[in-house]
């Protein structure tokens, strides 16, 4: 009787666990956005001088209650997510509480494949 008591405990706890999605790494990646005191907007990429420029830009939202600065790092990933290249730039200025900063980069294609690229992902770092 006491096994399957714990059975049904544990088989109760797996349903409530996975239909609350705590174990989804979806829930991680805003909380993570909320700790940095930061969100990253409006990310463009587009491909400019006929393939030969890569052109990204995109938004910093402070959401913290200081002015920030940094720096953006561009990753360009193939789609095994590895990267083929990254780019930083600078955000410049600061960036006071609720207010954005801008970035963006032109990228030369040359040294890499255009067609190896399959995705973006940027990173802000805070100086």
């Amino acid at each position: 009787m006491r096994f399957l008591f714990v059975l049904v405990l544990v088989l109760v706890a797996f349903a409530f666990i996975s239909e609350n999605n705590f174990g989804s790494n979806d829930l991680h990646e805003p909380l993570e956005s909320q700790a940095k005191g930061y969100e990253i907007e409006d990310i463009s990429a587009e491909i400019l001088s006929d393939g030969a420029v890569i052109f990204v830009s995109g938004k910093i939202r402070n959401l913290g209650a200081k002015p920030i600065r940094g720096d953006v790092v561009i990753y360009m990933v193939d789609g095994a997510d590895g990267v083929v290249h990254l780019v930083e730039t600078e955000v410049k200025g600061y960036i006071q509480f609720e207010g954005v900063g801008l970035f963006e980069a032109y990228q030369s294609v040359e040294g890499f494949e255009l067609d190896s690229i399959a995705s973006i992902f940027i990173d802000f770092i805070e100086q």
